[in-house]
């Protein structure tokens, strides 16, 4: 049960559970852990312990509604992380500055995502609804690190991550452009670190309509993920089901000529070898 590589949290016969996919079957191990996040620990950790004989009762893949793998409010996001993006985004005068040292770190509360093939929901409010796709690491033990076998030990796994963002409001206010109810997705699940040896050699790929927007390497993010966790481990005590989104490459939308905005309608894909896809519906 350790070794299984795909966590997952979900909704099964109007209940909230967590568990494991295993073939075409999910492992729901609910009753067993009080929380999405003590379960991920202990997979994390190699300790998850069922006593003698369990029965572990089971759903089929497609009879379960997907949830965000963790119900953790701690979604940590880094803009401008790929040199693609920023120069996209940026004009030439301001390229010609040095890159920050630091990465730039907003947050995204837990009401501004849903799970895989979940409604996104573009607001009335905005005609400005933009997509970015992005590698997320999960964080499945508690603590802080200063080098990078300390960073890499703290991660459970990684997830794909669609960070929806309202540019008109986004001008004035990150936060307020960033977090718009059920306006950015995340999983289908947390693929085991077991399973990525190097979250730096991975394909990130977002379709719209079934047409590639973006497609880089997460080679090309200019702070790397251990470097994102050992800043972030700066000023917070990394937690169990802490998220955290690395950034996006060059293709979103307002960065088109004319640019592409997300409507009812569109469906949008993020997918990142070795870990998933992620699949939602623009309502």
């Amino acid at each position: 049960m350790n070794k299984e590589s795909k966590f997952i949290r979900f909704k099964y016969e109007d209940r909230i559970c967590y568990g494991f996919i295993k073939d075409e079957e999910v492992l729901d191990l609910s009753a067993y852990y009080r929380s999405a996040e003590d379960l991920l620990s202990a997979w994390h950790r190699g300790t998850i312990d069922l006593g003698e004989n369990p029965s572990i009762p089971a759903a089929q893949l497609e009879k379960i509604s997907f949830l965000p793998p963790t119900a953790s409010g701690r979604n940590f996001c880094v803009g401008r992380n790929y040199m693609s993006h920023r120069q996209e985004l940026e004009s030439k005068d301001s390229l010609d500055e040095k890159v920050p040292v630091n990465p730039s770190i907003f947050l995204r509360n837990k009401e501004s995502l849903v799970g895989h093939k979940c409604e996104l929901f573009k607001s009335p409010a905005t005609h400005c609804y933009d997509f970015e796709g992005e590698l997320a690491a999960v964080i499945g033990i508690e603590g802080k690190a200063t080098s990078e076998n300390q960073a890499l030990e703290l991660i459970a796994g990684y997830t794909c991550f669609m960070d929806g963002s309202v540019r008109d409001f986004q001008e004035d206010s990150i936060g307020a452009g960033k977090n718009f109810d059920c306006s950015g997705a995340i999983g289908p699940w947390v693929a085991s670190k077991r399973e990525i040896e190097n979250p730096q050699t991975l394909t990130i790929e977002t379709r719209l309509n079934g047409k590639i927007m973006q497609q880089a390497s997460t080679s090309e993010m200019i702070a790397s993920v251990v470097d994102i966790v050992i800043y972030l481990c700066k000023f917070t005590t990394l937690k169990p089901g802490d998220v955290i989104a690395t950034g996006t490459p060059a293709g979103v939308g307002m960065s088109r000529n004319p640019p592409i905005w997300l409507v009812s309608g569109d469906m949008i894909e993020v997918s990142i070898s070795s870990v998933g896809c992620l699949t939602n519906l623009i309502v």
